[in-house]
């Protein structure tokens, strides 16, 4: 079941961006080498890209046709987006920051942003100010504020790579747990072959901005389309995984 599905053409300075990828409920994992176009892609999801040629259809609504001048606004798309660079808000605490994007009474977001928090093993922060937090605190902060709300489409730009080994691996079978509970399609990026293999998500493969490879991660395994698909998966295959 074809849940979403988006075609875009963007250039920039030194680079171009022509990709069509589509999903359902399941993770999708976008993997490339840096400068392949993954964080512009999601940018182009979550609304922050505009580009020359797109279409963007999500749960049956048009987010962006291009031809018809169709762009729904970003506040508007129901869309999840954890960013690299976290864009937590200084001025509010930890709690206030997870709490941000919910709906209802006040008393229902505290307990709601609580909640995750605890689920992320660092309730303790809640009270915090974002700027005294270390990198891998801000990480599960603003993990816990992408999870805490239930959007259409989640999209997740590298959400463990401030983590160390330890937290990785529990935050990564959290991450897989919520998003299955969530019944809703996500889209995540990442540089380690474990975060795919935890989710069991459908890969795609970006090189220079174009798509050169789709499919399962045993695919990859298997067949990969070119040195970087094989470095990516080397771990699974020395772990004697594949």
């Amino acid at each position: 079941m074809t849940y979403w599905h988006a075609s875009v053409r963007a250039s920039f300075k030194a680079f171009s961006l022509k990709v069509s990828i589509e999903g359902g409920p399941s993770p999708i994992a976008i993997i490339g080498p840096n400068g392949s176009g993954k964080t512009t892609f999601l940018r182009f999801l979550a609304g922050a890209v505009i580009p020359e040629s797109a279409y963007f259809l999500l749960g049956g609504k048009k987010m962006v046709d291009t031809e018809d001048g169709v762009s729904v606004p970003m506040e508007c798309r129901q869309i999840g987006y954890l960013p690299q660079g976290y864009s937590l808000f200084s001025h509010l605490s930890v709690l206030g920051n997870v709490a941000f994007g919910l709906t209802g009474p006040f008393a229902s977001r505290r307990h709601k942003a609580k909640r995750m928090l605890a689920d992320l093993d660092c309730l303790s922060l809640a009270l915090r100010s974002v700027d005294s937090l270390s990198g891998g605190e801000k990480q599960r902060v603003a993990l816990a504020r992408a999870l805490v709300v239930q959007p259409e489409l989640l999209l997740l730009d590298e959400p463990l790579s401030a983590l160390d080994a330890s937290n990785r691996r529990s935050v990564r079978n959290l991450l897989s747990q919520r998003l299955n509970q969530l019944g809703k399609p996500s889209v995540i990026t990442t540089h380690d072959v474990r975060d795919v293999a935890s989710l069991g998500a459908q890969v795609y493969v970006l090189e220079k901005g174009r798509l050169i490879q789709s499919g399962c991660l045993d695919l990859l395994v298997r067949e990969p389309a070119s040195e970087f698909v094989a470095e990516f998966v080397s771990p699974l295959t020395l772990s004697g995984k594949a």
